[in-house]
């Protein structure tokens, strides 16, 4: 299970790694297909909104997009980053 601080550290580096502050529809576009070009995983622009609370649909995100995020912002899927 992922931690709230678990969470904080992986949305900054998403941020970083797209280079920008991710906080709208077209943000989240651009890493979707950021995302896909890097590591041809698709994670939807929804999936990511949801992440960065764009949106509140009332929808979970499923495990593997963490895992598809991590991987594109090089980090540890089981989020051990205090290594």
């Amino acid at each position: 299970m992922l931690t709230k601080t678990d969470l904080q550290t992986l949305k900054s580096a998403l941020i970083e790694k797209l280079g920008k502050q991710i906080n709208n529809r077209a943000n989240c576009e651009e890493l979707s297909i950021d995302i896909f070009l890097k590591t041809n995983c698709y994670v939807s622009k929804e999936s990511i909104m949801r992440l960065f609370g764009c949106i509140d649909d009332g929808k979970q995100n499923h495990p593997n997009i963490i895992v598809f995020l991590c991987n594109y912002a090089n980090m540890k899927s089981d989020m051990d980053f205090n290594k």
